[in-house]
């Protein structure tokens, strides 16, 4: 399996294209504490594995596919109108629509998959949606 692989190259898109696209909202990623500020929004990005699967049979080298989905959750303040949240949520799912991304170590590509959008509602002291991107990874070794 080649975690590490998808979640640095998720990561680093994201990074710079959430940055790229003008956005100011604190991004907080796998195993980066994020101090959020109740008055403010921000996103929580995850990578999530699935399973995963031997493609071919043979010699070196050998075509492996997993899946997995990158969750994005938007979290902005409680008492608000729900278009802030909704509005990042479509730049989150537009960011990622049509997209593939190569992968070092080991070499390969990242499919993005259709994004959908789902509303959680209020949690704690902040109004929730979440972004899901299902993506297939296709490498060799």
């Amino acid at each position: 399996m080649a975690s590490e692989a998808i979640a640095r190259a998720v990561t680093d898109f994201f990074a710079a294209q959430w940055a790229a696209g003008g956005h100011t909202e604190t991004v907080g990623y796998e195993n980066v504490k994020v101090d959020p500020v109740t008055s403010a929004a921000y996103l929580e990005l995850e990578v999530w594995d699935g399973l995963a699967v031997k493609a071919s049979v043979g010699v070196s080298p050998q075509l492996r596919r997993s899946s997995g989905t990158v969750f994005v959750t938007v979290n902005t303040p409680q008492l608000q109108a729900t278009s802030q949240p909704r509005q990042l949520c479509d730049s989150i799912a537009t960011i990622f629509r049509d997209v593939q991304l190569a992968t070092t170590s080991p070499t390969g590509t990242v499919t993005f998959q259709e994004p959908s959008v789902s509303r959680l509602g209020k949690v704690g002291v902040q109004f929730q949606m979440k972004v899901a991107v299902p993506f297939l990874h296709e490498y060799y070794i």
